[in-house]
This record gives structure tokens, C-alpha cells and sequence, in this order.
């Protein structure tokens, strides 16, 4: 098997050692974890070159090698994570802040919260800056000025620490923020902060802060275009990544169906959209040189997609995968799906070794490989003459494979599995492949300022945005549609996953 995939060997590796490094910090710093490395490395290297010690030194030396270098990845993060300032050390006593927004403002409930750097903190006439520090700020007033990225606030109250759990096997939320690079956490209310005037976003040609722009521009072209709210709700969480103006009992809706993976900008949606686009300029290939055309054209549009959706790191996962993807196929030397899986996952723990914890990430990888190894021997146990039964069978297949991978992961979390999945996903997925490039293109069409095509496409946005709201809401009616209040532990959510990956052979 590791012949055909080695990355499967690199990527085992490299997770364990990400895993273990929580259990050695006490004993290890990053800069001796690294000396390891560079160690092991030399010596599989270097006897590399003995002809008898070849094999067992490779054999031993690799796995090792690899397993040193995620332990190291993960203590450089670790530290870096644990570096954060103390603002009563800073200054203590202080009572205000200056901040500049660093995301873009997310409803919750009645009010917003949204992540921001502190630059400087004051108090009793005094103002000392702050080491970078990342916080996440929230008000509850909704009707209060709502600040964007790149705006700067004067905001009057303390940063506070997150709270860490109380009871045992409760959620660290304190953790959770610290892998996202939150330190702390600010409450403030209407007339609590005053955004400086004159302070927008100034970041030029910046990637991250331009796909802010971009994303609320879009966002603004939904509301306009899509005249039911909860079609709006749909198409913003889709495209956007962004739930806060889906009702409540849409969501419980997604949930109950086992749809809900369609609300979060995920590699489902890229891959989706990279079929569509790969199919609409597929007759690139045949001109001369029409390869490298085809490779710049879809990697502009993925690059571009990502973008709009703010780059959140599921988008990023699954643009990564797909751009390797379109490397490998160029250049002649097109290598396995699994293989491309790995390699993206692989080059992601290296620089991000904490989204390993992230249930995105675990979920995504898991369907992902689910379907590589399941949906193929699902399909074939039924065969369709008809083109429609058969399409129909195909994304069912790719469903049911998809949720026998993560049924144990999603279980251990969440402690409910919807009983309906195979009913609804396929019409979900069949309407996606439709409304989610039609959505992408939508802001296109209206920023090329084509008022009828644009509002065409906004009411056949609306109208399968609609439907798709209609089917998930269909299993409330049938008899037992969601199990809940299943229990898992992490042993025997193991021995789920490894059960599978044994039914695969």
C-alpha cells in the first residue's frame, strides 16, 4: 500500500508525532525536537549511501523522520500559541483599548461579535502599546454601529481570559480559541466603544483583508438579488460560510436531514465547483499549449472563490487539494486522489499542526477518503440503464460512503446521527451542483452591471435556493428522523474508523 500512496506513511507519521507533542512539552523544547530531526534525517541520509544498511536504515529512518518533524512543527506552534502578552503586565491598572477589526463581524443572536488586534492599552492618563494580541469582541446591541475590517476602535473596558472547563469532559473553549491564535475575550456594549474616523481598511493588495472587501461586497449583492430571507440565509452560508441570517429552525432543519455539511463552505463545495469549471473549460486542453491556459484559468477561478468566502482554512484545505490536483494532471504525472488527499493534508500540518483538532478538518479528510475507498463498490451493487436512475444511484452512493467514514467522528461530538441522510443528500447535492456555481457567478454578473441577466439569475438563484430550503425540512414529518443521545468514546470511535478502512480492502 505504501508503494501506491506513500504519503500515507508521511502523513501517519507526521500526525502522530503532532499528537504526541502535547504529552512532551514538559520535557522538550521546539529547538531540540528540531536537532532530532536534523539528526535522524542526516543519518537516513547518509547511510543511505551504505549499500547493506540501505533497506533497514530507510525503512526505520523515514517514519522516524517524519514523526520527529510533525513533533516539531507542533511544539514551534505550541510555543508560539503559549506567547501570548499579559495586558496587566503591559499596563496594569488599564481601563481602555485600541483595536483594529480583523475579521468580519459574525451575528450571534441579538448582537455581533467579530476578532480584532490589540495595538495599545491605556488607563489613568496613560497609554502603553501592546505586543501583538488577538481578541474576540462581542456586543449585544444589534441596532449599534457595526464596525468592518480594517476599522479601528477606541473600545472602554478589560480583556478578559477565556474560561476553561469546570467539570470534567467538558468543552475547553479556552483551548479551542488558543489553537485559533485568540488569547482573550472582550464584552462591550452600545456606547462602550467609538470607531475612529478616518481609520479604514488601508491594507493595499493584501489577500486576507481584500476578500473581506470582496465577501461584503457579494453579501451585498445577495441581499439585493434574492428577495426571500431564507433564501438569502442559504445562499450567504453556502458561498460565504457565514450562518447569521439563517433562522434558527432552517438550521435545526439541515441538521435533522443531514444536510447540514451544505452550510459550511467545506471541500464538498469546491469540489463541486471545480467539476463545473473544469467541465466549462475542459476545451482549453485541446489547443496548443491550451494545458498551462487551462491550469491558469481554473486556478484563477479557484483562487478567486476562495476569496469571496473570506479563506477560511476548510476552503483553503480543499483549494490546496484541487490545485495539486490540477498540477499533477498538467504535468503529466497525474498521481492517485488518495494520494493528492495526503499530499494537501500533509502540507497543511506543516505549517498549521493544530487543525488536526479541528472537526472541519477531521470530517472533511474522513468523507474524502470515504468516498475514495467506498463509493465505487457501492455504486456497482446497483445498476441503472436510464441516465437519471443512474445519476440519482451515483450520488447516493458517494453519500452513503461518505457518512460511513465519518459516522463514528461525527457521533463522538455531536451524539446524534440523522436517520434520512440517504433520502435527501443526493437532491441536495444534484440542486447544489446547480445553485452553488450559479451563486458564485452572480456577483460576477451584477458587478459587470447586466441588470437583466442579473436579475434572471437572481430569481433561478432564489427559486433553487427555496427548493433546497423545502426538501430539508421534509424528514421533521417521518417517523424517527433523528437519533439522538448516542454515546461514543474515543476508543471505540477508533475502532468504528478502523473497522471501515478494513471493509475497504
Amino acid at each position: 500500500m505504501f508503494s501506491r500512496i506513500p504519503f500515507l506513511l508521511f502523513a501517519g507519521c507526521l500526525t502522530c508525532g503532532i499528537i504526541t507533542a502535547p504529552y512532551v512539552i514538559p520535557w522538550l523544547t521546539s529547538g531540540c525536537a528540531m536537532a532530532v530531526t536534523l539528526a535522524i534525517s542526516g543519518a537516513v541520509l547518509g547511510g543511505g549511501r551504505a549499500g547493506r544498511f540501505r533497506g533497514r536504515l530507510f525503512a526505520a529512518g523515514i517514519p522516524v523522520s517524519f514523526f520527529a518533524l510533525g513533533l516539531t512543527a507542533a511544539l514551534q506552534q505550541e510555543e508560539r500559541l503559549s506567547g501570548f502578552p499579559d495586558p496587566e503586565v503591559t499596563l496594569p491598572g488599564y481601563d481602555v483599548f485600541l483595536a483594529t477589526v480583523a475579521s468580519l463581524p459574525e451575528r450571534r443572536g441579538e448582537g455581533y461579535r467579530f476578532e480584532a488586534d490589540v495595538e495599545a492599552l491605556g488607563g489613568k492618563g496613560r497609554w502603553r502599546d501592546c505586543p501583538p494580541l488577538r481578541c474576540l469582541l462581542s456586543f449585544p446591541d444589534a441596532g449599534s454601529q457595526v464596525p468592518g475590517p480594517g476599522e479601528r476602535l477606541l473600545v472602554r473596558g478589560r480583556l478578559e481570559r477565556p474560561r476553561t472547563p469546570r467539570n470534567p469532559g467538558e468543552f475547553d473553549y479556552a483551548l479551542f480559541l488558543k489553537r485559533k491564535g485568540i488569547a482573550r475575550t472582550a464584552r462591550i456594549t452600545k456606547g462602550a466603544f467609538r470607531i475612529l474616523p478616518g481609520q479604514g481598511s488601508t491594507h493595499g493588495f493584501d489577500p486576507v483583508w481584500w476578500s473581506y472587501r470582496v465577501s461584503v461586497y457579494a453579501d451585498e449583492v445577495f441581499r439585493n438579488r434574492l428577495a426571500d430571507a431564507d433564501a438569502y440565509g442559504l445562499v450567504k452560508a453556502m458561498i460565504l460560510g457565514r450562518r447569521d441570517d439563517l433562522r434558527q429552525e432552517v438550521t435545526d432543519a439541515y441538521v435533522t436531514s443531514g444536510t447540514v455539511h451544505i452550510l459550511s463552505v467545506s471541500g464538498l463545495h469546491m469540489s463541486i465547483f471545480f467539476l463545473v469549471i473544469s467541465r466549462l473549460f475542459g476545451f482549453l486542453k485541446r489547443w496548443k499549449g491550451g494545458t498551462y491556459l487551462y491550469l491558469a484559468v481554473l486556478t484563477a477561478f479557484i483562487s478567486f472563490y476562495s476569496l469571496m468566502t473570506g479563506l477560511p482554512a476548510s476552503v483553503m484545505r480543499a483549494a490546496v487539494m484541487c490545485i495539486l490536483w490540477l498540477v499533477a494532471e498538467v504535468s503529466g504525472r497525474r498521481s492517485g486522489l488518495a494520494n493528492t488527499l495526503l499530499i494537501s493534508g500533509f502540507l497543511i500540518l506543516i505549517f498549521d499542526p493544530v487543525s488536526i483538532y479541528d472537526i472541519g478538518f477531521q470530517l472533511s479528510y474522513l468523507a474524502m477518503a470515504g468516498i475514495i475507498m467506498f463509493a465505487e463498490p457501492f455504486e456497482r451493487i446497483f445498476s441503472a440503464d436510464r441516465p437519471l436512475l443512474h445519476r440519482i444511484w451515483s450520488v447516493t452512493a458517494v453519500s452513503f460512503a461518505a457518512q460511513l467514514t465519518t459516522f463514528p467522528v461525527s457521533v463522538y461530538y455531536f451524539h446524534q446521527f440523522p436517520a434520512y441522510f440517504w433520502l435527501i443528500n443526493p437532491l441536495v447535492i444534484d440542486i447544489s451542483a446547480v445553485l452553488l456555481p450559479l451563486s458564485f457567478f452572480l456577483p460576477v454578473i451584477d458587478f459587470l452591471s447586466w441588470p437583466a441577466v442579473a436579475d434572471f439569475a437572481g430569481w433561478i438563484t432564489g427559486m433553487l435556493a427555496g427548493l433546497t430550503n423545502w426538501l430539508v425540512g421534509m424528514p421533521r414529518y417521518l417517523p424517527g428522523y433523528l437519533w439522538e443521545g448516542i454515546a461514543l468514546d474515543l476508543p471505540a470511535c477508533c475502532c468504528c474508523t478502523r473497522a471501515a478502512e478494513r471493509c475497504s480492502r
